[in-house]
């Protein structure tokens, strides 16, 4: 039924699914913890249109997990670190002090010193993660402006009420 794992989804496939994912929260097709039904139904309907295959939401579920814990993992080891190199497989290209002093402060650091680190999958991530924060803060922002006009118009209208009774 399904060729796609965790393991050969292509960069397109994998930046296709953030987009779609992307656009479904943004539509509002989300719940507390992920996305409707809907969204789940619209995503897979769509992917199997552009690639001619049709997968379970499961997988989608799974890569979506799959891509949020790599990203946390590489983050806790790249943030805020500079100089930062990759070889042409993909490895982390840093020097064995270096990868020293990071599995020190990480113990979990050590299985990525030889390992392809998915850059494709870390930005797509840090697209997806700052969008949200974007999209919060837009969120907060508003509700802040609406609230602010709420108090104001709250304000005036008690000052012409005081002002009638006098």
């Amino acid at each position: 039924m399904s060729k796609l794992t965790n393991d050969n989804w292509t960069d397109e496939e994998c930046r296709f699914f953030f987009q779609l994912f992307l656009e479904e929260k943004k539509k509002g097709n989300k719940t507390r913890n992920g996305l409707n039904q809907t969204a789940k139904e619209f995503i897979v309907k769509t992917f199997e249109e552009k690639y001619g295959e049709k997968h379970i939401w499961d997988r989608f579920k799974n890569k979506y997990d799959t891509c949020r814990r790599v990203y946390v993992s590489v983050k806790k080891l790249i943030h805020n670190r500079t100089g930062m190199g990759y070889d042409d497989m993909g490895r982390i290209n840093m020097s064995d002090d270096w990868w020293q002093e990071r599995i020190k402060e990480w113990p979990g650091a050590r299985k990525y010193k030889n390992k392809h680190v998915p850059k494709q999958v870390i930005e797509l991530w840090k697209v997806y993660v700052t969008t949200l924060q974007m999209r919060w803060v837009e969120e907060v922002v508003c509700h802040t402006r609406k609230s602010f006009v709420m108090l104001y118009l709250s304000f005036i209208f008690t000052l012409d009420f005081v002002f009638m009774k006098l």
